[in-house]
């Protein structure tokens, strides 16, 4: 191995080491994500310009994946049936059978993170505006509950009622 490669395999494996230290990142996440080390060594020593390109999609690949894992809350349960874990499963299958790192479908995997990604945002964001939704219409309810407690106070002023009629 030259010098230049054992370089860049430093580099991945310090990669690698941040993306395992992060503690954003669920137990489960980080395995499925280390099991990306040796593909993506491959692919940064058949890539020269792994580390310096931006637009790198095989580096896209990973920055949205950890992204996404990130945020990811796994239900350790039902860990199987998860779609972001059956995601990062396929991903990991697919970098792991290519047998060249030229065939691995960069671009379709970004697509379906990418589409994951916001599909999540989008449901997050359905479920808060329910959340603040549900909050108004409680508030709404309280307000007019004491609405017509006064009024029915106002009503009674003055005027003996039954024990029954006020715990009604």
């Amino acid at each position: 191995v030259s010098e230049s490669e054992q370089h860049i395999l430093r580099d991945i494996r310090q990669l690698f080491a941040i993306i395992q230290a992060d503690q954003r990142l669920s137990v489960p996440a980080r395995a499925l994500l280390s099991y990306l080390q040796l593909p993506y060594s491959r692919i940064a020593l058949h890539d020269a310009e792994f580390f310096t390109d931006e637009k790198n999609l095989a580096k896209s690949v990973l920055n949205e994946a950890v992204r996404l894992a990130a945020s990811w809350q796994p239900n350790s349960e039902q860990l199987a049936l998860d779609p972001f874990c059956k995601k990062l499963c396929e991903i990991v299958t697919t970098f792991w059978e290519a047998e060249r790192v030229g065939q691995i479908p960069y671009q379709q995997m970004l697509f379906d993170l990418l589409l994951y990604g916001e599909s999540e945002r989008q449901l997050q964001q359905v479920t808060s505006q329910r959340f603040q939704e549900s909050q108004q219409g409680a508030m709404q309810a309280s307000l007019i509950r004491e609405q017509v407690d006064a009024l029915v106070a106002a009503k009674l002023q003055g005027i003996a009622v039954p024990i029954a009629v006020n715990q009604l």
